[in-house]
């Protein structure tokens, strides 16, 4: 059905159909790629953690808030595969996804740009393994968990449409054709066994 009321033919629900499978096949991978991201960003400030307390006597506060991110990425990104590989399309559903994903966008925006501001004294790091590289590397992986979250969500926004077709072709609703009603029945056709009776005239009549 589309906004003016009439039935959707099978042209746009086709079109519709296949563009909904491809955002969804998009926010897959990029809910894979979210998971790897946070997990790296995991390990990153887990180990700066590790570093200023044992080293410095002192923790930062922003790098807690970040290492508290990469830990709601990593739910919000598992939960969002099994919201993408499950055959439930739901209000519920889109809203639960949004909702984590607004928060790893908030949490994540906020935590690369403070970091960026406390650490944007850094300069060149001569060596691979030194402290600068990693926090360098903490940045970076910050930022991406940022940008990887903006693109879902804005995904999650534009495919809020598509999910309406995708769903009416696992079986949870039919799309009527032009001029019919929109029964999950079939039209019965009723058959009879036996044929038509046919009548000879016989000798005499006319």
């Amino acid at each position: 059905m589309n906004h003016n009321g009439y039935a959707a033919g099978p042209g746009v629900i086709n079109r519709s159909h296949v563009n909904g499978h491809r955002h969804r096949i998009a926010r897959l991978l990029l809910s894979a790629l979210l998971f790897a991201c946070s997990a790296v960003l995991l390990g990153l400030t887990a180990r700066r953690i590790h570093f200023t307390r044992n080293a410095l006597g002192q923790s930062e506060g922003i790098v807690d808030e970040l290492l508290a991110t990469s830990i709601v990425a990593l739910i919000a990104s598992l939960l969002l595969i099994r919201a993408l590989t499950s055959t439930a399309v739901g209000f519920t559903r889109k809203m639960i996804e949004f909702g984590t994903l607004f928060l790893v966008w908030l949490m994540s925006l906020i935590g690369a740009v403070i970091l960026t501001r406390n650490w944007h004294p850094l300069g060149p790091c001569g060596s691979a393994t030194n402290e600068c590289t990693l926090q360098k590397a903490t940045i970076a992986f910050a930022w991406i968990v940022f940008a990887l979250s903006s693109v879902l969500l804005g995904l999650r926004l534009l495919n809020w449409h598509w999910d309406q077709y995708d769903g009416n072709f696992k079986g949870r609703g039919n799309v009527a054709e032009p001029g019919t009603a929109a029964t999950g029945t079939a039209p019965m056709t009723t058959t009879t066994g036996t044929a038509p009776m046919a009548t000879t005239a016989g000798p005499g009549t006319v």
